[in-house]
Order: C-alpha cells, then sequence, then structure tokens
C-alpha cells in the first residue's frame, strides 16, 4: 500500500467522513471494506435524491444538511458518483470549506486498486514515456491529473482535467475539434462506430453537421440494436449507416456477453451470458478504407486494437480510443499505441470528459 493512501487514511480518521453518491452493493461493500480496514468508519452518506433514507445504518443527507454540518465539524467529503464534476462544483460553489476526494471506482479488472509504492512508481515512469509522445502541452496536464487521482484520490485535478478539456477541444466526446479538421480534409469519410450503444454518437455525429458517407455501427447487445436502428430511422440516416450486430475484438469468432440493455453491456471470455458474434476490423473492413475509428467497447479495447493493426498500418485513420475502463488503459493503451504508430506520423492527445471517468486518447494522422 503507498505511503501517500495510508497518510490520506490517517487524516480521515481524524474527521467527520461522508460518503456521497455511494452505489449499494459489492463496490459500495468494497470501498467501506478498505475504509474499515484503515481506521475510517464513514459518519454520514449524502446523496442528491435519496436522502432521508438509512445506508448500512447510517442516515443519507441532503446536500443542505452537508453543508449544514459542515458549518459545526470538521467534514472530509468522498464522491464515489460518476457524476463527480457536478457534484463537487455544487459543494463548492456553495460554501463547503472540508476537503473532497473522489473515490469512483468504475474499473472492470479489480474491485479496489489501492497500488503501493512500487507500483506508483512505475506508474509515474509511465506516465513520464506518454508525456514524450503527447503533441500539445494539454493533454500533459490533463493526464497528470488524472494520474494525481489513482495515486492519492484528488478531485480538484479529475474536475481541471474535464474543465481543460472543455475548453481547449469543446465538450463532444470523440469529437475534438482537432478530430473534426482531420475529418474535414478527407473525402468520403468512413466511419468505425464501436460499441455504437444506443446511438448516441450516430446523434452527435448528426448534431455536428460531420459529412461522412458510411456510417459503421458494430453493437452486439440486442436491446441496445432495437434503439439504435429506432435512433438511425428516427434521424432518417438509414441510407448510409450500417448496423452490424457484433462486438469487436482481436478475431472474429463467437464470445458471450452480459447484455443489460444500457451502455456497461461487456464481452467476456467465460462462457456466461447470451453468446454473441464478435469480428476483427481486419476481418471486417479488408476490403474497405476506413477514415475514424471510435472505441468505447467496455474494456476491449486492446482486444479490438489488436485486431485492427494491419488496417491502421494500411488506412492510417483517425482514433478516439476510451482509456479508462480498466486501471492501467490510461497508460498501457496509449503506451501500445505510440509504439505501433512510430512510423505512421501521428499526434496524441488526450481528453477528459466527465468528472470521474470518460477518459479519450486521440490518435490524429499528420497529413
Amino acid at each position: 500500500m503507498n505511503s501517500l493512501f495510508v497518510d490520506l487514511m490517517k487524516k480521515l480518521a481524524n474527521d467527520t467522513v461522508v460518503i456521497y453518491g455511494f452505489v449499494v452493493g459489492d463496490r459500495g461493500d468494497a470501498l467501506l471494506a478498505v475504509l474499515r480496514k484503515n481506521g475510517v468508519y464513514p459518519t454520514y452518506f449524502a446523496d442528491t435524491f435519496r436522502y432521508g433514507e438509512q445506508i448500512s445504518g447510517k442516515i443519507v443527507l441532503s446536500p443542505s444538511q452537508l453543508l449544514k454540518l459542515d458549518n459545526n465539524e470538521k467534514v472530509s467529503v468522498i464522491i464515489t458518483s460518476a457524476r463527480a464534476h457536478e457534484i463537487y462544483r455544487s459543494l463548492i460553489e456553495n460554501g463547503l470549506s472540508g476537503n473532497i476526494f473522489v473515490f469512483y471506482n468504475h474499473y472492470l479488472d479489480d474491485d479496489w486498486n489501492i497500488l503501493n509504492d512500487v507500483e506508483v512508481h512505475e506508474l509515474i515512469d509511465k506516465t513520464k514515456k506518454i508525456n514524450n509522445e503527447l503533441s500539445d502541452e494539454t493533454s500533459k496536464i490533463i493526464l497528470g491529473y488524472l494520474v494525481d487521482n489513482k495515486i492519492n484520490y484528488s478531485a480538484d485535478g479529475l474536475i481541471k482535467a474535464f474543465d481543460m478539456s472543455v475548453t481547449s477541444t469543446g465538450e463532444r466526446q470523440y469529437f475534438s475539434k482537432e478530430a473534426i479538421n482531420c475529418i474535414a480534409k478527407r473525402k468520403d469519410a468512413v466511419f468505425v462506430d464501436c460499441g455504437a450503444y444506443d446511438g448516441d454518437t450516430v446523434q452527435c455525429i448528426y448534431d455536428l453537421g460531420i459529412q461522412f458517407k458510411r456510417i459503421y455501427c458494430f453493437e452486439p447487445d440486442s436491446h441496445n440494436v432495437l434503439r439504435l436502428k429506432d435512433r438511425v430511422l428516427h434521424l432518417e440516416m438509414e441510407e448510409y449507416v450500417y448496423i452490424v450486430e457484433s462486438g469487436v475484438w482481436s478475431e472474429t469468432c463467437n464470445l458471450y456477453i452480459n447484455e443489460t440493455g444500457n451502455d456497461s453491456s461487456m464481452i467476456t471470455t467465460d462462457n456466461s451470458g447470451t453468446k454473441v458474434h464478435v469480428v476483427s476490423i481486419d476481418d471486417y473492413f479488408i476490403n474497405l478504407k476506413i477514415d475514424m475509428i471510435k472505441m468505447d467497447i467496455e474494456g476491449c479495447e486492446m482486444d479490438a486494437l489488436t485486431g485492427a493493426m494491419k488496417t491502421i498500418y494500411r488506412d492510417r485513420p483517425i482514433l478516439a480510443i476510451c482509456i479508462y475502463h480498466k486501471f492501467y488503459d490510461l497508460t498501457e493503451i496509449p503506451l501500445f499505441l505510440m509504439d505501433r504508430l512510430k512510423s505512421l506520423r501521428y499526434e496524441f492527445m488526450i481528453r477528459h470528459y466527465s468528472g470521474a471517468t470518460e477518459t479519450v486518447l486521440y490518435c490524429l494522422p499528420i497529413d
């Protein structure tokens, strides 16, 4: 366990700790176990909507009750909600004087990842390597903020990472201003949407007026496919949007999916869930040039990239790849792509699109 985390636990042990936006279930229980193991026992919970209820025998405060408590006691707030940016802003603007941390654990590869000192140094070393390849100072600062949160759970860094991203490249995830400029230079562009969900990215393309000749939407969850089809019909885009009811993987085969009908349906190899067809980009687009790939596929990004490298080498597409589903995606995916795209003349940028999650790596081909 890293010394910074130990110091933080000692600090919290002396405060009135309030958990804001607690998620009931395994991940919430894992958080409480970690805190209690280190001598931290939350006094209250707080929530924008669930106040008045009880969690683990503790009352859930309203935001106004939390602020009143802050006036009388030394309060530290631990935000565990994906709405960290919104909650943080509201608390600060309404005068909260206590400390705020973000302990939002959404990673698919562990219950709770607490780094030891060796892992902290390894993470910092990898961050330095990535910084050497990033094309702009904003990306380097954002990466630093995100790594800081992994090490010491700083809320301030996550909020600044989001604010810097919006200020520099806009709020539209997957479509930074720089990516849109690259798309505009390509004639008859083909867009590949890996993890199309319910068509929210198609909607974004429509709203922004981005001109693609064809859009290929890959979505393995049957519930999401129905909503995706409805959205495409509603937008009258069916003539050039192709819906592929498959996941994206390192090879073309059959795997399994835990269908949820939301944006967290995850492909697995453990023979559980619903059998689903998956394809590699290299197999599917063997005879078709593509211009941009977006990947938001619940932790399968590295596998899908492995099955797309021939196409990437051939076409030099714009890439917008999510790097947040697994704890080490923030460093492993950039290092993987930076190494393999060395000879292809790419610029690399990182942007962060919410208070706790949604980090995207942009790989932009240089003309």
